[in-house]
């Protein structure tokens, strides 16, 4: 009869057990019969419990971007924790295969006692395995841990970077001399070039035009960029300056000395042809201006 009552005790270990692992997780303070048994239930217990804060890592870790090798090893982690789960699916049926032969008295009070040590140490192996994962699982959480540092520090570098550079370009246009108002800026350049300083009038009106090409004075500082290349022999370059004042601004007060001079350009590069055409046009376009009347002369001269 005592025996009976013991192998009815051990069948309630192994039941609650059982429910225990199904149902992820529970505790002791139902009917045990030894310590080795209560700590049997503990073990399982806390050991479920690890194995679900495992999944719930491991989870977090797939969620993270951490490159491919820890993408590999996330992968690898996972087989295991599924290798775990299905030996505790396992350690379940063998629960239940103990349960039928107890109910059935084919396990004597000995027997009984063996099976719920083998299930114990069923335990004991799967505690090695959940605390290897655990192992591996802070290694994973380390090593992304210790990307997304870098990867942190890098963009605080390059954010750092380029408000050095801000700063710099800050400095280098604080630093570069304020440039004159637009009038005051052609004033100088036409300046310089009527006392014949002509690189510095060069260098003025051309600053004025890049800065003010829109500006009322624009046509002006390109005639007068013409005449200073004319005034230094660079005909080539003085037939350009005068055309983009006829092509620019054909309705231009300058225009009409423009192409007076740009015709004079011609002539003194040999081009008698050209030169003749534009004196032409200056006399058809403009005929009751200064310019057509010097047109004429110099058309008389090329006869």
């Amino acid at each position: 009869m005592r025996a009976k009552n013991r192998i009815k005790q051990t069948l309630a270990v192994l039941s609650a057990l059982a429910a225990c692992i199904a149902a992820s997780g529970c505790g002791p303070g139902f009917p045990i019969m030894t310590k080795e048994q209560e700590a049997l239930v503990t073990n399982v217990d806390r050991l479920v419990k690890e194995n679900d804060a495992l999944k719930a890592r491991l989870a977090a870790l797939e969620a993270q971007e951490g490159g491919s090798d820890v993408k590999n090893d996330v992968d690898a982690l996972r087989q295991k924790v599924a290798g775990v789960n299905n030996e505790m699916d396992k350690l379940r049926q063998e629960f239940s295969f103990v349960q039928g032969a107890v109910e059935s008295d084919d396990y004597s009070k000995t027997e009984a006692k063996d099976a719920v040590r083998s299930v114990s140490a069923s335990l004991a192996q799967m505690n090695d395995k959940v605390a290897s994962l655990e192992t591996r699982i802070k290694d994973v959480e380390a090593k992304t841990a210790a990307l997304k540092d870098a990867a942190e520090a890098k963009e605080k570098a390059q954010a750092q970077a380029q408000m050095a550079q801000a700063g710099a370009e800050a400095a280098a246009q604080d630093a570069k001399p304020a440039q004159p108002p637009a009038d005051d800026l052609y004033a100088k350049g036409y300046k310089a070039a009527i006392d014949k300083r002509l690189d510095e009038a060069q260098e003025s009106l051309a600053a004025f035009l890049a800065s003010y090409p829109d500006h009322k004075l624009a046509s002006n500082a390109q005639y007068w960029l013409g005449e200073v290349y004319y005034a230094k022999g660079d005909f080539e370059r003085a037939v350009l300056e005068f055309d983009k004042v006829v092509k620019k601004y054909p309705k231009a007060e300058k225009t009409a000395a423009a192409m007076l001079k740009e015709g004079y350009s011609f002539e003194k590069l040999g081009s008698v042809k050209e030169a003749r055409v534009l004196l032409e046009d200056v006399v058809e376009r403009f005929p009751k201006s200064t310019e057509a009347k010097l047109a004429k002369e110099r058309l008389k001269a090329l006869k």
